[in-house]
């Protein structure tokens, strides 16, 4: 049984809120001591019941914003975190220590985010949040927030991963590469990302493009090389690297080239971490103006898929127009009638979306068109895919006179998984 006697530390390490002088508004720290006060009261007791009682008076029910937004945006369940408490008892005693130096960086991360504002002085001032979650983000952002995993980004080669098996083996490398020697680095791609507009679920190109601005600037800022191997890699190996990416880039798996293991084609880890790198990189070294390339790159709209696309272009990364390479399955034409097209009048319309290959008939979905949920065109009825996959047949019923929006979702995919190119039903009835 491991004993961390929380209520002998002084008050500044149980609730601690470092307020900076810098752009860094605040780092929170206070959820870490809380999860480690109800890890040893869980510990003291047999009962599940008790156990899941203690973790919710203890962490979950005062958990900061950027704690419950980690747990929203990883899906992390309360079940889930006293399972790993209950698993990993050596873990949490050798993470410890580390847990309680979050003070002692906070100047380096001070001044990593006053050295960003130094290359682009429209910096926003954000919270960063030291959280812990069930081992699937080092950090990431939500609502504007820096939300650091401490349980991962806080390890070092010292942390005690003997009892990791399943699942979490998968980790070891990671934990391996003495991730809290990163820490300061992986504050600054965050907070490069609360600046950028976000995105999550695009096709790997865009998000691909959001990892490697992030990673870009963070080495610009700190004036030294990224820690994520892949960046050291891709150099070495960038027409291969090229050659595979294409071929996966206007998808929506992930899987070879983001927060992953090393493929089997290409023996590293995180590529597209490299190949987004490699486009922030070469449109700021060819730019005149280095401030202005920063701006450049933080006002990237990653909602409109087709700036996204048009700003690649212009970072020469491929040899040629990046559209040549979009292989994804189009919407050839609409019936009755067109994108555009006013109707008469309200009432109930059956409507048909023809495609420029089979599709796979076991995926569809919608979304929200530019204009939002306001004028939003809702499917009322689906009728289905035609037998060849080549159309699919919905109702919509608008009440009213007004402007309507709706999107083929990217979970309309061809028979070969490629995503739906982006298409718009905007009509207006009368």
């Amino acid at each position: 049984m491991f004993k961390w006697h929380t209520m002998r530390l002084p008050l500044l390490l149980l609730c601690l809120l470092l307020t900076l002088p810098g752009l860094a508004q605040h780092i929170v720290t206070e959820d870490v001591p809380r999860y480690y006060a109800a890890v040893e009261a869980i510990q003291s007791v047999q009962d599940s019941t008790e156990q899941l009682r203690l973790l919710d008076s203890l962490f979950l029910s005062p958990a900061t914003p950027g704690q419950r937004a980690i747990m929203e945006a990883r899906q992390y369940t309360a079940q889930e975190y006293l399972d790993n408490i209950l698993a990993y008892p050596r873990f949490w005693a050798s993470l410890r220590p580390n847990t309680l130096r979050i003070d002692s960086l906070a100047t380096a991360i001070r001044t990593g985010v006053d050295q960003l504002k130094k290359r682009y002085p429209e910096l926003r001032p954000t919270d960063i949040y030291f959280t812990v979650g069930g081992f699937r983000s080092p950090g990431t952002v939500m609502d504007g927030m820096a939300l650091i995993g401490s349980e991962m980004a806080m390890a070092d080669d010292r942390t005690d991963v003997s009892e990791f098996t399943g699942r979490h083996e998968r980790l070891l490398p990671y934990y391996a590469s003495n991730p809290v020697r990163e820490l300061v680095f992986l504050n600054l791609h965050e907070y490069v990302h609360t600046q950028q507009v976000p995105t999550l679920g695009d096709i790997l190109l865009v998000q691909t493009i959001y990892e490697g601005i992030a990673e870009f600037l963070a080495t610009l800022a700190l004036e030294r090389a990224s820690p994520t191997p892949a960046i050291a890699y891709g150099p070495l190996h960038t027409d291969s690297v090229r050659q595979a990416f294409i071929q996966d880039m206007f998808g929506l798996n992930y899987s070879n080239w983001l927060w992953n293991n090393s493929r089997e084609d290409i023996a590293m880890a995180d590529l597209g971490y490299y190949v987004g790198y490699a486009m922030a990189e070469g449109y700021y070294r060819a730019a005149n103006d280095k401030a202005a390339a920063i701006r450049d790159l933080l006002a990237i709209d990653f909602s409109d898929q087709a700036a996204v696309l048009d700003f690649i272009d212009r970072t020469d990364y491929f040899s040629e127009p990046v559209a040549t390479y979009d292989r994804r399955p189009t919407v050839t034409r609409m019936e009755p009638f067109a994108p555009g097209d006013q109707l008469e009048g309200p009432g109930k319309q059956t409507v048909t979306l023809y495609f420029s290959e089979p599709m796979d008939t076991s995926r569809r979905g919608f979304d929200y068109g530019p204009l939002g949920e306001d004028y939003v065109l809702s499917v009322k009825e689906v009728i289905g895919f035609a037998k060849d996959g080549k159309s699919f047949t919905f109702t919509v019923a608008p009440e009213k006179a007004g402007r309507y929006q709706v999107m083929p979702s990217q979970q309309f995919q061809s028979s070969a998984g490629l995503s739906l190119r982006p298409y718009l039903i905007d009509l207006t009835v009368r």
